[in-house]
């Protein structure tokens, strides 16, 4: 890893989600980044080397795909994305499940679950190993607790609405955790 590749990893973590991404992001830090030279190249090259941290890897796709060149993305190694995504989702990196989805209603993907969807079937099966997953993820809403809001919500929600929109398979993840659980177990036995 060259060093200044090293130190755009130790930048993008120091930095974290919220202020890169989150509802009132640092925007002369945002700048600052994209105005690094050879950004671009140095993100991708960040996103496919698997010996970086999964949270480094996950913002510098982020950061590509958010700032930088949204097509350069396809030619990341998504076994390496899938498993970050992964890793952020269970340890809710993000500080609110709602990036990821049951925001606007109980089927809603929010823009970490739309990123991971667009890389296809092929892309989710890290994925489908968190369908066991009942560790929570916080959520938080900006005006007001919607009313289709039934917590906890849990790795394996969120998991099972990526991995079913993925396979462009219908899930209704409404109601009560116990309910989500049978709908989980309706979309595993599907997919079987």
């Amino acid at each position: 890893m060259s060093e200044s590749m090293n130190g755009l990893a130790k930048r993008l973590t120091e930095d974290g989600y919220a202020a890169l991404f989150g509802d009132s992001a640092d925007q002369s830090l945002i700048e600052s980044i994209k105005g690094e030279p050879n950004v671009g190249r140095e993100l991708q090259d960040i996103i496919n080397d698997r010996s970086i941290s999964w949270q480094a890897r996950f913002l510098a796709s982020e950061f590509l795909f958010r700032y930088v060149d949204m097509i350069a993305h396809q030619s990341c190694d998504r076994e390496s994305l899938e498993e970050s995504y992964l890793q952020a989702l269970r340890h809710n990196y993000t500080g609110n499940g709602v990036d990821w989805a049951f925001e606007d209603g109980p089927n809603d993907i929010g823009v970490l679950g739309r990123m991971v969807i667009s890389w296809g079937e092929d892309h989710v099966e890290a994925f489908r190993s968190a369908l066991d997953d009942d560790s929570h993820v916080g959520m938080s809403f900006f005006w007001r607790i919607p009313p289709h809001f039934n917590p906890p919500y849990r790795v394996k929600d969120f998991a099972a609405l990526i991995v079913a929109r993925a396979h462009g398979l219908e899930i209704d993840l409404a109601g009560s955790p116990e309910d989500r659980d049978m709908a989980i177990a309706q979309l595993e036995q599907t997919m079987k």
